[in-house]
């Protein structure tokens, strides 16, 4: 990939910051999504270049970047798709725990980093957690069957034990790392973003 900027080429999806000042994005061809074509290319900006992090044949919801079981970039896909770029390794995973999976469950909406482990949210409530490579588990909200249209659109927390989640119904979810409590939100708007910030308070929106 050559020195520069992908701004000719399409459409950025979403970017994170990572050490060094290197930032890791993932982009589209704008005529191919027109098309309908599942697609995405990644890309590593180290040192004023770009890196190629690999092309991809499925459409990308969030980037983020996890550290546990070792640091690299994380690329997450609408239907449980996972690539994972960083150290010399490039490689693919699905995420699903058991019988739980997005194939079953809906789209996967979004990803985070939380004290260096990866967590992923989507449709149905599901949220995942990476342990390892190619190992995840499934630790969403225990409900009974679902009858309307429910959903998780982000997730972040200050600690693995403070975790919260925002989505569909003005949903806000909070989870101490066992338990999985219900917050009012105040609204049955759809709630589409989800911020902890520094200063120790929840922003969603």
């Amino acid at each position: 990939m050559n020195k520069g900027h992908w701004t000719d080429l399409g459409s950025f999806i979403d970017a994170c910051i990572g050490p060094n000042d290197t930032v890791c994005a993932t982009i589209v061809d704008d005529e191919l999504s027109k098309e309908g074509y599942p697609h995405a290319q990644v890309g590593v900006l180290a040192k004023n270049n770009w890196l190629d992090g690999g092309a991809l044949k499925w459409d990308v919801i969030a980037n983020t970047r996890c550290e546990i079981p070792f640091p690299q970039y994380a690329i997450i896909g609408v239907h449980g798709e996972a690539q994972f770029v960083g150290g010399g390794d490039i490689h693919e995973e699905k995420i699903e725990h058991e019988t739980h999976n997005p194939t079953n469950l809906g789209q996967i909406r979004d990803a985070n980093s939380i004290e260096g482990y990866l967590y992923v949210c989507g449709m149905n409530r599901q949220v995942y957690k990476r342990l390892d490579t190619d190992k995840w588990i499934f630790i969403a909200p225990q409900h009974d069957k679902i009858k309307t249209v429910v959903g998780f659109n982000a997730i972040d927390g200050f600690s693995q034990n403070e975790i919260y989640t925002a989505g569909w119904e003005g949903e806000i979810w909070q989870y101490n790392g066992v338990d999985w409590l219900s917050r009012n939100s105040g609204t049955e708007e759809i709630l589409t973003n989800l911020v902890c910030g520094e200063d120790g308070k929840v922003y969603v929106l």
